[in-house]
């Protein structure tokens, strides 16, 4: 089972090279790290494996940033679980019926703040189609993140 998780992960990094927000992947024996261009801040992507699943998370251990994102969505009212579905239907390599489980926001024992979300790939499945899968849901993550808090762009810009 640890050579699929692997094949996967080594696979989600491959395509995530290749996504335009995208400066680096690198994948681990347990999880894949992406990082954003142009972060000014220091946050990441992660795709990892818990309770036999694959999970797509936001991380940063800056506590404004993540407080920033919070502040909107209680401004607003948005769901963030809502905005993240709404991103995951126009990405393409989502191929599954089912959408991601609710979001969960915390703060690590390695003080990292996170948001993330299990997805309906369980460890096992067939690697080419989850590593596209966990692309497109780390994609949708980011179209939904970067229209909120300190990650949104400036409008002068």
């Amino acid at each position: 089972m640890a050579t699929d998780v692997q094949t996967v992960l080594g696979q989600v990094a491959e395509l995530a090279a290749g996504v335009e927000f995208v400066e680096s992947a690198d994948a681990g024996p347990d999880v894949c790290d992406v990082r954003p261009i142009d972060n000014e801040h220091e946050c990441w992507y992660r795709i990892e494996i818990d309770e036999g699943r694959y999970w797509v998370a936001w991380m940063t251990p800056d506590r404004y940033l993540s407080q920033s994102i919070e502040a909107e969505l209680v401004y607003t009212g948005d769901d963030l679980d809502d905005m993240i579905d709404e991103e995951l239907t126009d990405q393409p390599g989502w191929t599954l019926d089912s959408r991601l489980d609710a979001m969960e926001h915390f703060r690590t024992a390695e003080k990292l703040f996170t948001f993330r979300s299990r997805t309906p790939i369980e460890v096992g499945h067939e690697p080419g189609d989850a590593a596209a899968c966990l692309v497109a849901a780390m994609s949708a993550y980011h179209e939904a993140l970067t229209q909120l808090g300190d990650l949104k762009e400036d409008e002068d810009d």
